[in-house]
C-alpha cells in the first residue's frame, strides 16, 4: 500500500466520522430545544467517544504513514507473537499513563498553548523517549498504532475530563486551559 492509497482510505473514514459528528450535534440541538437534558448528556458522552475515535484514527494515519517510510521500524517493533518478543514484553511494563501528563502539558505550553496532534506527540516523544519501554515502542496489533501514542491520547482524554485541556478544540488539535497551566506550575515546583 502506498501513501496515496492510505491517505485516500483514511480520508474516507475521517469524512464518515465527521458526518457522524454533524448528526450527533443536530441530535443534541434537538434534545436541547426539547429541554431533555438527560438525553443531551448522553449525546455529549457519545460525542466525546466519537471525538476520541477520530483522534485515534488521525494518529494511526500518521503512524502508518511513518511506517511505510521506514520498513525496518516495522520489522523491528511489530508484535509478531514470537516467543522471544512475548518474553521481552512480559518483563517490561508500559509507561504508566500518569507519566504522560507533565510532558503533554509542557509540550502544549512550548507550542503556544494549542497545537496539532502530530506536533504535540512529536514533542512528547522527545521528552519521554528515554523512558519508553520496548512495549511502548511496539505496535498494537489491531490498529497498528504505536502503544505510547495510544496511551498519550488516552491521557489526553483524561486531562480533558480534569479540565486541564479544552474539550471543544477542533478535531486533531489539543489545547491547554488556564487550569492546565496552573497544574503544570504545580508539577514543576
Amino acid at each position: 500500500m502506498d501513501n496515496k492509497n492510505l491517505d485516500a482510505s483514511f480520508e474516507k473514514v475521517i469524512a464518515e466520522i465527521k458526518d457522524l459528528i454533524v448528526g450527533i450535534n443536530k441530535e443534541a440541538e434537538k434534545f436541547l430545544k426539547e429541554n431533555n437534558y438527560e438525553a443531551v448528556k448522553k449525546v455529549i458522552s457519545n460525542a466525546e467517544k466519537v471525538q476520541l475515535i477520530l483522534s485515534n484514527i488521525e494518529s494511526a494515519r500518521l503512524d502508518l504513514g511513518d511506517l511505510l517510510k521506514d520498513q525496518t521500524l516495522l520489522k523491528k517493533n511489530v508484535i509478531t507473537g514470537g516467543k522471544k518478543l512475548k518474553k521481552e514484553l512480559k518483563k517490561e511494563l508500559k509507561t504508566p499513563q500518569k507519566e504522560y501528563k507533565r510532558p503533554i502539558l509542557e509540550a502544549l505550553v512550548e507550542l503556544g498553548g494549542r497545537a496539532k496532534l502530530k506536533d504535540v506527540l512529536d514533542l512528547v516523544y522527545e521528552k519521554m523517549k528515554d523512558r519508553f519501554t520496548p512495549y511502548d515502542l511496539s505496535l498494537y496489533p489491531v490498529s497498528g498504532q504505536v502503544f505510547w501514542k495510544f496511551n498519550a491520547q488516552q491521557c489526553r482524554f483524561r486531562l480533558v475530563g480534569e479540565g486541564l485541556l479544552k474539550k471543544d478544540s477542533p478535531n486533531g488539535v489539543w489545547e491547554i486551559t488556564d487550569k492546565g497551566r496552573e497544574e503544570l506550575s504545580k508539577l514543576k515546583s
